[in-house]
């Protein structure tokens, strides 16, 4: 199938095409796995309602529960921290904090530290606390020493600026 097929066809019958694809072939359903999500983060880029999100989050999700391969989990990640850019509360964008934090101790890889740290500076601009801001400078502590990583340091000093900036 080439990408222009893929392009044309509804989340929905990507969906049970690939789940088809997966459960029939278990020689290489791993590959086929990271096929499919690249396809559903495709969809990302997309006007999505927020229905259609949150089912393409749960599939790449299932895929990294089931295969818990480092590059399914960026891009269970990267989806993750581009959800954060929808229109959600304050509790959801936590909960979505918290998978990524889980994300980065399972795979302990810097390009997934990176979303968590994204996501974790876009926080930033929520109307949030003292308490939340030492919560998020004690993870950023860790992900600095832990990947010693430029893109996450950038966005450690960018969370610092604002805090500083909120304070005056």
């Amino acid at each position: 199938m080439n990408s222009n097929d893929e392009t044309t066809k509804s989340l929905e019958e990507i969906i049970k095409e690939y789940e088809l694809k997966i459960s029939e072939n278990t020689s290489n359903s791993e590959e086929i796995a990271l096929e499919y999500s690249e396809i559903l983060f495709s969809f990302i880029s997309k006007e999505l309602d927020s229905i259609e999100f949150k089912k393409i989050i749960s599939e790449l999700k299932k895929l990294d529960d089931k295969y818990k391969n480092k590059e399914i989990g960026l891009i269970y990640a990267k989806s993750l921290s581009d959800y954060t850019f929808e229109d959600i509360d304050k509790e959801e964008y936590k909960a979505i904090i918290l998978s990524l934090k889980k994300l980065d101790e399972k795979y302990n890889y810097n390009e997934i530290g990176l979303q968590y740290a994204k996501t974790l500076c876009n926080y930033t601009f929520k109307d949030i606390d003292k308490e939340e801001y030492k919560a998020i400078f004690l993870s950023f502590k860790e992900l600095d020493e832990k990947y010693n990583y430029n893109e996450i340091g950038l966005r450690y000093a960018e969370t610092l600026y604002n805090y500083t900036f909120e304070q005056i």
